[in-house]
């Protein structure tokens, strides 16, 4: 019910009137970025008399990022006795808003001792292609090849979302509480793949072009686990879903080759992969509460689908044997 809760809102007890207790904001995943990760891929072929037979693999070591929520403070009461309390000072929080039992509502989860995010996100993946001689062949200098391909594309993407914020309890009636919300995916993606590869041959280098699709298939796997979400008390629950999505794969790739000696050739080139339905584990959770202990809570799993891009710069070397 607050218009940007990102930018902060005053928190109430649960007291009639209800009392302010300070302010609090709910974190964003703006500050997460998964750039600069390096990876390595590895390609053979084998030349046959109509064409060339094409296998490689790839992997991308781990993307991580992760952010603090700082500042966050308990507020300061006194006690006057008579069952009056005396706001000294107003906390200051990290929240997770929350439903009601499926319906909007005010409910916040709150965290005054710390909160932190942690995304994590591997990717590999290998193919096999039939690259067959050319199908057009221009009279240019050098020579313009037209090559079809075919082949078939399995790519896997598993990430993990960890949440973890803490409570203290300013009466010291129970101990510091350290709640987690973690959601993790993991999509499996295969497929028949079919593309074109376009090259300008010369004796000293050659340009590539060589977009592709594959029409994958995504046997996915979604979890959400909860420890502690509202108090000791509360039990860990798990949450899982499986199921399949069409996902199709996009993949261009540039790419230039400069010979070196008549058996090795540098490359440099730039690619661009984009998976067109994949569930990601910032959009499963299903941010819910049931009602107080002994109802288990109700932060579950609700996969959704959403895209993945990954892009970037390669650097290779190509040794042909004789």
């Amino acid at each position: 019910i607050v218009g940007r809760p990102q930018d902060g809102f005053n928190v109430f007890d649960l007291q009639n009137p209800p009392n302010l207790i300070g302010g609090a904001t709910v974190p964003t995943l703006n500050s997460i970025a998964m750039r600069d990760t390096n990876g390595l891929r590895g390609t053979i072929g084998l030349p046959t008399s109509f064409g060339a037979i094409e296998a490689n693999f790839f992997a991308m070591e781990q993307a991580s990022d992760s952010f603090q929520v700082g500042g966050l403070t308990p507020q300061q009461e006194l006690d006057l006795g008579g069952g009056l309390i005396l706001l000294i000072s107003p906390g200051q929080f990290a929240a997770t808003s929350l439903l009601e039992n499926g319906q909007v509502s005010d409910s916040v989860q709150l965290y005054n001792r710390g909160f932190e995010a942690t995304y994590k996100s591997d990717v590999l993946g290998g193919e096999v292609n039939f690259i067959a001689d050319d199908l057009i062949q221009f009279g240019i200098p050098g020579g313009v090849e037209i090559k079809p391909m075919f082949g078939y594309r399995y790519l896997l993407v598993q990430e993990e979302l960890q949440q973890a914020g803490q409570f203290e309890d300013i009466t010291g009636a129970v101990p510091l509480l350290t709640s987690l919300i973690n959601s993790s995916t993991s999509n499996n993606l295969f497929g028949p793949s079919i593309g074109t590869r376009v090259e300008f041959q010369h004796d000293r280098f050659t340009l590539g072009f060589n977009p592709k699709m594959t029409l994958a298939a995504n046997v996915y796997r979604a979890r959400v686990r909860t420890e502690n979400f509202r108090s000791a008390a509360d039990p860990t629950v798990v949450t899982e879903d499986r199921s399949v999505f069409f996902s199709p794969v996009g993949e261009l790739q540039t790419y230039a080759r400069i010979r070196v000696t008549d058996s090795i050739w540098f490359s440099v080139g730039y690619q661009l992969l984009y998976i067109s339905r994949i569930t990601r584990p910032h959009d499963n959770v299903y941010y819910n509460d049931n009602g107080a202990f002994p109802t288990p809570p109700g932060v579950v799993v609700k996969p959704k689908s959403t895209y993945m891009r990954i892009d970037g710069l390669t650097l290779g070397l190509e040794i042909i044997l004789p």
